[in-house]
Parts: C-alpha cells; structure tokens; sequence
C-alpha cells in the first residue's frame, strides 16, 4: 500500500491502519515537508505500534523536508531520501522548550551513536542538512540519484542491419 504522509491526520491513519491490519503490512511511505508541529504522543504511539506489528516499510523523503517530517524517519524502516534535497532542522520558535527539548532527543535517537558528536551541533543550529550528510548521520539507509542512469551494464550501440545481398555488413556504432 502506498501512503503519502504530509500532517499528523496522516501520522495517526496510518497508525491506525497498521492497527487494523490483519496480515503484516507492507508499505511505501512518501513523507513530504509537514508544517504543522507533530505531537510527541502521536510520535510515541506509533513506535508502539510499529514495536508490536513488525510491518515492513520504506520511507521515501520526497523533496527537502524540515524536522516536523524528519522526525518519522525511524530506524524501523528503510529510508530513502533524493540526491540533491535538504533536511532543515529548525524548530519552530513557537514551540515550547520542553518540547523542542523532546524534538532534539528524539532526533538525536536516530542519527548513529557514533556521529551524535558531529550531529548534535547541527541540530542544536538548526542548521539545513544535504540528503548527503544525512546518510552519513544514519538518518536514512540509501541515497536516490533521480537523474542517474539506471542502467548495470554499459550500451552495447546500435548495431546496423546487413545489405540486400546477404553480406554480412553490420557494424556497431
């Protein structure tokens, strides 16, 4: 199933769907930029959530997002962002400290213990992140090169057909 999660009506269906899911899910998730703040509960809801059903789920962020979408890039999932996009970590100035406190712990969880150090001044910036910079963060798994060619094996040419005479004649241009 595929699902685009652009606000926290969108966070709290598809916990709900994981919920009601009779078989275990499979999901493709296209995380845009959310505006909106997103409730720590909602947040905490779904780790239990994805704790106890176990779905298998891609994450793709599409496009450059802010921390409110970088948030949902949990460790659970495989995540995917598109090479040349940023992640800004800016917290809202209208958002309490206590929760902004929350906001940076929980951003802190998914970047690799083993960068925190080079991470956390980052954060506490609110500094825009290259996609690049995030997988070396362990914020995602796997850099998309939308404009690189998807081809494994190198082009072979064109091969020109033989003359009316039998010939052979082909050549590869």
């Amino acid at each position: 199933m595929k699902i685009p999660i652009s606000g926290s009506n969108d966070i709290i269906s598809f916990r709900d769907s994981l919920i009601k899911a009779k078989k275990k899910v499979k999901a493709d998730v296209i995380l845009s930029d959310i505006k909106s703040p997103i409730a720590m509960d909602d947040l905490n809801l779904l780790d239990m959530v994805l704790d106890t059903t176990k779905p298998s789920v891609t994450v793709r962020a599409f496009g450059n997002i802010g921390i409110n979408s970088a948030m949902l890039l949990s460790r659970r999932f495989r995540r995917y962002g598109y090479k040349g996009y940023n992640i800004d970590m800016r917290i809202d100035s209208s958002v309490p400290a206590s929760e902004k406190q929350k906001i940076q712990d929980r951003m802190l969880r998914l970047c690799k213990d083993d960068k925190k150090a080079t991470f956390q001044p980052r954060l506490l910036a609110g500094d825009i992140i290259s996609v690049d910079d995030c997988l070396e963060y362990g914020l995602l798994d796997k850099l998309i090169d939308p404009y690189a060619s998807r081809s494994k094996t190198p082009s072979k040419g064109v091969v020109v057909a033989a003359n009316a005479t039998g010939a052979d004649t082909s050549k590869t241009l």
